[in-house]
């Protein structure tokens, strides 16, 4: 969608813009918007170009690897990992996001946007996503920013009051006010956020290669069930009480051990019963505990934040697990196959309250090379043996019994060693990118106080 950018930046927001449809109760809700000496535009007039990611059947099959964004990966300012896959280069041209490009969410998580960076590599938005290319490109991190602001998601959430789905169009994303970047510190946004790219992709590229090297120790391990309607059984009476669920579980495990020569229960490679943490009851809201918004799978870290807690006069009734030490989490409820995450001692450090971990979760403290485990865990055949291994109740949810019975590869210490030390490495360069960008939304906050 092409853009009329001849009206000037100058343009209040409390003011009529010309040539342009503008409705006196926005006006009236932003004029007092940031401080009296900072002033606002609509953001249709920083933009050259917006459009709707690529839907999937425009998604041509071909050789050229891309990483796809839906919804699920916008984050703050930088966007997730995404998911890979191969696309005729005719498409990844016509669909191909660029250096300072603009992701927003369309529906689903409203009030985030990203920044595509010099460090990412080749990027297709899904149709869940807007695409909003700034006249700037040096612009870009600072919109993303001012988008992902409380006052950006305030204005996001009050237009669907009432609605029963929130799905945004580009007119409503067009009249969100964003400080003029001639006043907004969008040159010094762009520096910082573009070297928070180029540390998770230097991260990004310590975890792939040891996710290769994991790949290369299950290579040929079945990563989907036999789906057939007869099984071959040497001793019929084996089966005794099983589920269908439990004669696939049987054979998946069965093709591995013949598939790959070292395979372990993850029983033997670790004593997990030694390392669980303590069970406490809480709050209904504990000050420190986990939501969706603190977990980074693609990182395998969790980054929780001391939130305020709601007072209650009621003894506490929610079960939680009370960690106070590096701790690996392991998800037990829901999405059992998501990747398990870390939470590294220095966000324990910073406060004397133990980190409530909701029960869907298991935690595992004291481990010797927890990152390394995560990412075992994470390759596609320990994901299907944890799906097999679920039991259903209201929710899919796996024991720790049916996790000790996961079947790992045998790795020779050494090697885990090395895995560790280069996946420190790279969660610090996560960590260090994430408060980057907390730096960035921080200073965005500003321009709104």
């Amino acid at each position: 969608m092409e853009l009329d950018t001849n009206q000037s930046l100058a343009t209040h927001w409390s003011q009529r813009p010309s040539e342009a449809n503008w409705d006196p109760a926005q006006a009236v809700r932003w004029g007092g918007i940031g401080r009296s000496d900072r002033e606002f535009v609509p953001l249709r007039y920083l933009l050259r170009d917006a459009r709707q990611g690529v839907f999937a059947k425009a998604m041509e099959d071909g050789d050229v690897a891309v990483r796809t964004i839906g919804v699920r990966d916008i984050n703050p300012v930088l966007s997730g990992e995404g998911e890979r896959r191969l696309m005729s280069e005719r498409a990844v041209r016509r669909h191909l996001a660029s250096d300072g490009d603009v992701l927003v969410a369309r529906v689903g998580r409203l009030g985030q946007a990203s920044c595509v960076t010099g460090a990412s590599s080749s990027l297709v938005p899904r149709d869940s996503v807007f695409v909003a290319t700034p006249m700037r490109k040096s612009w870009g991190a600072g919109i993303a920013a001012a988008l992902s602001t409380s006052v950006a998601r305030d204005w996001m959430s009050d237009l669907f009051l009432g609605s029963r789905q929130a799905s945004l169009t580009l007119e409503q994303l067009f009249d969100i006010p964003i400080p003029k970047p001639v006043e907004a510190e969008f040159e010094e946004v762009d520096d910082l956020v573009q070297r928070a790219g180029q540390l998770m992709s230097d991260g990004a590229g310590i975890v792939g290669q040891i996710r290769g090297e994991v790949g290369i120790a299950l290579e040929n391990a079945p990563t989907e069930t036999l789906e057939k309607s007869t099984f071959w059984m040497d001793d019929i009476d084996e089966l005794g009480a099983w589920s269908f669920q439990d004669v696939r579980r049987y054979w998946t495990r069965r093709r591995a051990r013949a598939a790959v020569k070292s395979l372990q229960r993850l029983a033997e490679a670790v004593d997990l019963s030694s390392h669980r943490a303590k069970t406490e009851y809480g709050d209904p809201t504990p000050p420190f505990t986990i939501d969706s918004d603190d977990v980074r799978s693609h990182w395998y870290l969790a980054l929780p934040r001391l939130r305020p807690g709601e007072p209650t006069d009621k003894p506490g009734t929610r079960r939680f697990f009370a960690v106070d030490r590096e701790a690996l989490l392991i998800s037990t409820m829901g999405n059992i196959a998501a990747a398990p995450v870390l939470v590294p001692q220095m966000i324990l450090d910073q406060t004397d309250e133990p980190l409530m971990v909701p029960i869907s979760w298991l935690p595992f403290v004291g481990l010797r090379h927890p990152r390394s485990l995560a990412v075992v865990l994470d390759h596609p055949f320990l994901q299907l043996q944890r799906r097999l291994g679920a039991s259903f109740s209201t929710v899919a949810h796996i024991t720790k019994e049916e996790i000790e019975t996961l079947l790992v590869p045998l790795i020779p210490e050494q090697q885990q060693e090395r895995w560790e030390a280069d996946l420190i490495d790279a969660q610090t360069k996560f960590i260090e990118a994430s408060q980057i960008v907390d730096h960035v939304l921080a200073i965005a906050e500003e321009w709104y106080s």
